[in-house]
């Protein structure tokens, strides 16, 4: 980094700052490893370190400069304070949670998140902005969806699939949760890769469907460049029997009775690709 791009009081706190961390790097390693004398160095010593580079955040600078100073302090463990330092990340609560082999973050808007998650294979996105409709991964990109959760959504709280925030739930807690479900649930890799690296997948945008006890449940995004195409969906859900169809207008859901589902996997893969998962497996 170039101190001389940087305000005079904040290019001497830099080389400060530089020249802290070496030592603290050099007390590391003559602990020979000792993890718990670590844990306090990092818990106690670096908190000056953090509390000056957030001082020096406050002054106006290159993004590039910015941007290599946010991720000291995300490298040196403060990845929430790091993400709304980086000023692109939301400031609000963000349930998340996982449910039948899907992740679920309902958060605020968050345009650089809303970017950074639209990449990853297999989302279901909010189809409008400030929609309040939740984020969807397969369990597949538990990684990436996860990571993106942590660099734009600081606040999230690890919930149950009502909202309810769960006491001492960790992001660990939530991997050992779909570890569990994806061990028991075993997707063939090779099927995935056909969904979502084909040229058709590509021109579709991915829904899941989940089927459980009577009831089979979606969410689709609104298509905006295919209106016309939505309406006709709309208008074919409808046309099933009153008593065997619901719309959840807060969730944004449709379900059919099971013995309609074919009929709607077939009515969404017109501008769809379409996965189920039923009773908790994936298919």
């Amino acid at each position: 980094m170039d101190t001389k791009d940087l305000p005079q009081s904040v290019a001497e706190k830099f080389l400060e700052i530089k020249e802290s961390l070496l030592k603290h790097n050099f007390r590391a390693a003559e602990k020979n490893r000792d993890i718990e004398t670590e844990f306090t160095m990092k818990g106690e010593d670096l908190r000056k370190i953090i509390k000056t580079l957030d001082w020096m955040l406050s002054f106006k600078m290159e993004q590039k400069d910015r941007s290599l100073l946010v991720s000291v302090v995300k490298w040196l463990g403060y990845s929430s304070l790091a993400a709304v330092l980086s000023q692109e990340a939301s400031t609000s609560a963000a349930p998340l949670w996982f449910k039948d082999g899907c992740l679920y973050l309902k958060g605020a808007t968050c345009k650089a998140g809303f970017l950074a998650m639209k990449k990853i294979p297999g989302i279901q996105v909010p189809s409008r902005r400030g929609s309040r409709e939740p984020y969807i991964a397969p369990v597949s990109q538990i990684d990436a969806f996860l990571n993106a959760v942590q660099d734009f959504w600081p606040f999230y709280t690890i919930s149950s699939p009502d909202e309810k925030p769960i006491g001492g739930a960790t992001l660990d807690t939530l991997r050992q949760e779909a570890q569990q479900w994806a061990e028991k649930n075993p997707v063939d890799e090779s099927q995935v890769a056909v969904d979502h690296g084909s040229s058709e997948a590509d021109r579709k945008p991915m829904v899941i469907i989940r089927t459980s006890g009577a009831w089979s449940t979606v969410a689709f995004p609104w298509l905006r460049d295919n209106t016309q195409g939505m309406y006709s969906l709309i208008a074919k859900v409808k046309s099933l029997p009153y008593k065997d169809r619901k719309y959840n207008p807060s969730a944004k859901e449709w379900s059919v009775h099971k013995m309609h589902t074919e009929e709607l996997i077939k009515m969404l893969q017109e501008l769809f690709t379409v996965r189920e998962i039923k009773d908790g497996r994936l298919y």
